[in-house]
């Protein structure tokens, strides 16, 4: 087992990278937790969607609950696998699901858990997680320049490693009747035919159950989300919380999900060369471009 600080936004953790800031123990610990045959997981690159996905699948778990209708109990059950490590997990009540943007290869694995992920146009992707960072304190990015996240986003040196290989990793796993792929355009296109693939993917009937796919839609909703989860952050203070639940208020982020001006950040160059890369390095992956449009 190696640990290397690579460089002021990350290091390196058993050949994995993570965020300089996180703790290495729990990391490690994360890696080590033993998958459960019900245990759901909730597999995303960082800004493809993530809260919205652990969203929809807490309240239809819930039969309809809200995420807001107690706090500390959504955070305690959405936990964080590699930032609160397996001890927290393994102690966490069902149901529950647990997030990771882990490659997929290197997730906990077994073959009757769930595994529910997220992809998202790259372009976005570097956009969205460029505005995440920039703000974040603690990061390497706080308050960067656009070029410079530009030209580490492209060298995959980034704290969450290679967009493409952490893709190429997932989709080796498509086929397996365990995992559902999804893509945040399909989100935002008809997420009502999104939520409902899911229930089935979990073996939940929504008929059974009166109300439940419209109490996941409001729930769900952006505006919802936002006013509610502005509520969570002000109702607690990370120098007092739980450990378990500063990391997941910390990793909680709700954006409208759309990148409407990426001329404002890329340059005709910039979004040129992108898109040359995207091109060669998805070539063997037609199904990922038909999602992500």
């Amino acid at each position: 087992m190696t640990t290397e600080q690579v460089s002021t936004s990350f290091q390196l953790i058993d050949g994995l990278h993570a965020p300089s800031y996180y703790d290495v123990n729990k990391f490690r610990s994360g890696l080590e937790y033993k998958a459960q045959p019900d245990d759901i997981f909730i597999v995303t690159y960082p800004k493809s969607g993530t809260t919205w996905i652990e969203v929809i699948v807490f309240s239809l778990i819930n039969n309809g609950k809200p995420f807001d209708e107690d706090n500390n109990d959504y955070l305690m059950r959405t936990p964080y696998l590699e930032r609160v490590g397996e001890s927290t997990v393994s102690t966490i009540s069902r149901p529950y699901s647990i997030k990771t943007h882990l490659p997929f290869d290197r997730i906990p694995y077994h073959s009757q858990a769930k595994y529910i992920c997220v992809i998202r146009n790259p372009k976005e992707v570097c956009i969205s997680l460029y505005q995440f960072l920039v703000k974040h304190q603690q990061s390497h990015y706080y308050q960067c320049k656009f070029d410079t996240f530009f030209d580490d986003f492209m060298k995959g040196q980034l704290p969450y490693g290679d967009y493409y290989q952490y893709l190429r990793s997932m989709w080796s796993y498509k086929e397996h009747e365990n995992v559902l792929i999804i893509s945040h355009e399909q989100m935002q296109r008809d997420i009502r035919c999104v939520i409902q693939r899911i229930a089935q993917f979990l073996n939940i009937n929504l008929t059974d159950q009166d109300g439940l796919l419209d109490h996941v839609l409001t729930f769900s909703s952006y505006e919802y989300m936002k006013k509610n989860f502005d509520k969570v952050r002000k109702n607690y203070s990370t120098r007092t919380m739980d450990n378990a639940i500063t990391a997941a208020v910390s990793s909680t982020n709700v954006r409208n999900g759309i990148v409407s001006d990426l001329k404002s950040y890329m340059n005709d160059e910039q979004s040129q060369r992108f898109d040359k890369d995207m091109a060669e390095k998805i070539q063997d992956m037609p199904e990922f471009e038909i999602l992500c449009r």
